[in-house]
Order: structure tokens, then sequence, then C-alpha cells
């Protein structure tokens, strides 16, 4: 992925944990705004924010706002396990490793196999050590043999995460349709 940052706002998540926490070079992003205490909104950027050194290293994960918000909510705690239903790419389970210092267990699973090497790279690149990645469909979770004490499922279904990039999706997605997403969890 890399984006310019030109008229789409891009959003990034500094690495907090081990020696990836370092402050990300102000030239880097020209355009920015905090976000949540957690992230930034970058509204321009002269470089491929996906394709830096700083990225490549591990300094700092692209994705979406919204992404930030059910980690929020879900507020695990170092020590706990906890398991991400959906997690490719990998943007929430590394802020989940992030939240928890690095310490319990973090099972990122996704069921699409396609999916799952991005989300190893991820989780790789951004120094997590506590996550096992496996690939099993979320109902099948109880065949893991871990009693989890926060379980993530923020279902890649609706696509309403965009609304902000592209609001005339709030126009095309109906009630119907998320009775179907449901449906199929």
């Amino acid at each position: 992925m890399s984006r310019r940052c030109k008229r789409e706002e891009c959003s990034a998540r500094p690495s907090t944990s081990g020696p990836r926490s370092r402050r990300l070079p102000p030239a880097l992003f020209h355009a920015f705004t905090r976000f949540a205490q957690v992230g930034i909104v970058v509204f321009d950027s002269k470089v491929p924010i996906g394709a830096t050194p700083e990225y490549m290293a591990g300094h700092y994960m692209l994705q979406g706002a919204s992404s930030f918000l059910s980690v929020m909510a879900l507020a695990p705690q170092p020590g706990e396990r906890v398991l991400d239903m959906a997690a490719a790419p990998g943007g929430k389970s590394t802020y989940i490793s992030a939240v928890m210092k690095n310490h319990g267990l973090l099972v990122s699973n996704d069921a699409n196999e396609k999916r799952i090497k991005s989300l190893a790279a991820n989780l790789q690149r951004m120094g997590v050590r506590n996550a096992v990645v496996t690939c099993v469909d979320g109902r099948q979770a109880p065949s893991l043999g871990v009693a989890f004490d926060r379980v993530l499922l923020d279902a890649p279904c609706s696509g309403l995460g965009v609304i902000s990039k592209d609001p005339s999706v709030r126009h095309v997605v109906s009630f119907s349709f998320h009775f179907f997403c449901v449906s199929k969890i």
C-alpha cells in the first residue's frame, strides 16, 4: 500500500511497543491531526506513506480511523487471552497487542486463507510477540481449546467503515443488508 494521501485522508497509528516506539519524523506527514490520542489522520504527505523506511521498520501501521474504536471499546488488558476473529490484515491485532504491552495471549484469526500472509507479515513488522495466527471459521473458535477473556469480531461485512471517505455508501446500504450480514456470522 503506497498512498500519497492527496484528496483522501489516511490514518496511521504509531507503534507503542518495544524499540519501534520512537517518534515519527515530522517531515513524514505534512498535514495531519491527532485522533483519539492513539493515532493520526494524515491529510497530506509528499511521500508514499505505506512504503517509507519507517513503515517497513514497523514504526507505524496504516489503518482506518474507525478501526481504533473497536479496540478501544474492547479494552484488552496485559496478561489476558484475546481472540481477534477477523484479524487480517492486522491493524486491530497490532493495536490490541500494543494495548496489552505484548503480554498475554492474542489469537489473530482470519477465516480467509489468502489474507493470512499479510496478517502474519504485519504482526511481525510491528514487533508483536504475543500473537498466534490461525485460519479457522470463527464458529470453530471453541475448538482452539482456549478460554478467552475477550473476543473481538469486527466483521468485514457491511463496508460502513468507508463512509467518511465515500458518503454515498450510507444511501446504498439498506437495513435489510445488516440483517444479511448478521445471518452470515
